[in-house]
């Protein structure tokens, strides 16, 4: 099962930031209904004046997977990939943030866009998991949330990630989080319970390859 949201008022929240600095890697299978409008997928930002970091999609935009970064004095700027997505099928999105003059964007493994614009640091205190700071709701489907810190996947794994539809079980160096919205909020890694806002369901998920020993620790089967 994965995650549906409604586009409107449906989102899961952790009243913390779940990272500050670079280099990280955030990934997810989405599913969306619009290539109209501006969505987030994972927002990690300061709520006093909604700066820090995003992976979106932007349907008013190209329909293409960003990385946006913003800082505390108003810097902001973002990675587009290069290729755009479809509606109504599953698709892996990428936002890879590599230093303050490096951050990333890839939709499938791969259409990797590059940004290298001087974003300083922010202090995020709040995540989001379906909308922005502000607005910029999902409205589709959500699944296999992670975040890697430190060591991350090298674009060859990124790749075999989405071609051979791989947990990122499959690569432990630096995952720090990990979502499988399977029935469940649960971060099966990091410990950390998303709240869900706005009454959320879950529907199908993506058929996803686990390691054999640690597939019923994530399902419950």
């Amino acid at each position: 099962m994965a995650l549906l949201l409604n586009g409107a008022n449906q989102y899961a929240q952790i009243m913390e930031g779940l990272f500050s600095t670079e280099p990280v890697l955030c990934m997810a299978w989405f599913k969306s209904s619009s290539q109209t409008a501006n969505q987030r997928i994972l927002t990690i930002f300061n709520s006093s004046n909604n700066r820090g970091f995003a992976m979106g999609i932007d349907g008013a935009g190209g329909d293409r997977v960003n990385a946006l970064k913003s800082s505390s004095t108003g810097a902001q700027d973002q990675a587009n990939s290069s290729a755009a997505y479809v509606a109504n099928q599953w698709q892996l999105g990428m936002a890879e943030f590599l230093s303050s003059t490096s951050r990333n964007a890839f939709l499938n493994g791969a259409s990797k866009g590059v940004n290298t614009t001087s974003v300083g640091a922010a202090s995020p205190n709040r995540t989001y998991i379906g909308r922005g700071s502000s607005a910029d709701f999902f409205v589709g489907q959500l699944a296999e949330l992670a975040i890697w810190f430190g060591e991350i996947p090298s674009d060859d794994q990124k790749m075999a990630m989405y071609m051979d539809q791989l947990s990122p079980l499959f690569f432990p160096q630096g995952l720090q989080h990990y979502w499988p919205l399977i029935d469940s909020y649960a971060d099966v890694i990091g410990g950390k319970f998303i709240d869900p806002i706005g009454s959320p369901t879950f529907v199908e998920h993506p058929e996803i390859h686990r390691p054999r020993r640690l597939a019923a620790r994530i399902t419950g089967l």
